[in-house]
C-alpha cells in the first residue's frame, strides 16, 4: 500500500514540522509532500516533494493542504496538521481506510477512491509543475525530489 502524507508550512510551524517529515520517513512514510504557504523559506529534505504557494493570501492554510491532497499519488493520503500523532499505526491504518476520517486531532485519513473531491465549481487543478486551485497559485520547487512508488 503507497501512503502518501501532505504537511503545509509557514514562517511560524516551519522548524516543528521538519521534525515531523523527520518523524514520517521514520514510520515509513513512501511519498512526503509539504506545501509552503508562502511566507517561509522552503524545507529541503530528500525525496520530499515542496510545492510553493506563489500568491499567498489570508487564511488559505485548507486551500494549500488540499493543493498537497490532489498533488499525492498514494492509495491513501494523510493530511497532516499534528505530526506528533504518526505512528507506524498510523500508517496501517491509512493502508486500510475504505472512507475518509480522523483517526486522531490533527490527522485525515483519505482513501484514494476519496479522490478526486468535488467541488460546486471547477477549482481548476491540473497535476504538473506548477498550476492554480481556486486563485491559489503553486508550483513545484525541486522537480527531482519525487520519490519512485
Amino acid at each position: 500500500m503507497r501512503i502518501s502524507i501532505v504537511f503545509t508550512y509557514n514562517a511560524q510551524n516551519r522548524d516543528v514540522v521538519k521534525s515531523w517529515i523527520q518523524k514520517a520517513v521514520g514510520v515509513g512514510c513512501r511519498e512526503i509532500i509539504t506545501v509552503n504557504e508562502g511566507d517561509a523559506p522552503e524545507i529541503h529534505y530528500p525525496h520530499v516533494i515542496n510545492i510553493n504557494v506563489t500568491n499567498p493570501k489570508n487564511h488559505h492554510e485548507p486551500l494549500a493542504m488540499a493543493i498537497g491532497a490532489h498533488y499525492a499519488q498514494g492509495d491513501a493520503v494523510i493530511l497532516c496538521r499534528n505530526g506528533d500523532s504518526l505512528t507506524h499505526d498510523v500508517l496501517s491504518k491509512a493502508g486500510k481506510a475504505e472512507y475518509s476520517y480522523v483517526p486522531f486531532h490533527g490527522i485525515c485519513i483519505c482513501p484514494r477512491s476519496s479522490f478526486p473531491w468535488r467541488y460546486d465549481i471547477d477549482p481548476g487543478f491540473k497535476r504538473g509543475k506548477a498550476g492554480e486551485f481556486f486563485g491559489l497559485k503553486w508550483e513545484i520547487s525541486d522537480e527531482s525530489a519525487h520519490p519512485a512508488f
